[in-house]
């Protein structure tokens, strides 16, 4: 999809769990919102699977990270 540049995802074993996509744009984020497709599988989603969600979009302003050597 135009725009998309990856995902993160962690869940733990009691179906707790968190999502963070990345986009390069707003625009980006709400043609996916309104993609057919997606929209579709939200409503699957709200019908057999969720039984709550949050959603938030935010913009990363700096992110930095480290890593031992190995």
């Amino acid at each position: 999809m135009p725009g998309y540049l990856g995902v993160d995802s962690v869940h733990q074993k009691n179906g707790a769990g968190i999502t963070v996509s990345y986009w390069d744009s707003e625009a980006a984020i709400k043609a996916r919102r309104d993609e057919v497709e997606h929209s579709q599988a939200r409503r699957r989603g709200k019908a057999h699977w969720y039984k709550a969600y949050d959603l938030k979009v935010a913009r990363i302003e700096r992110s930095c990270s480290w890593q031992s050597d190995p």
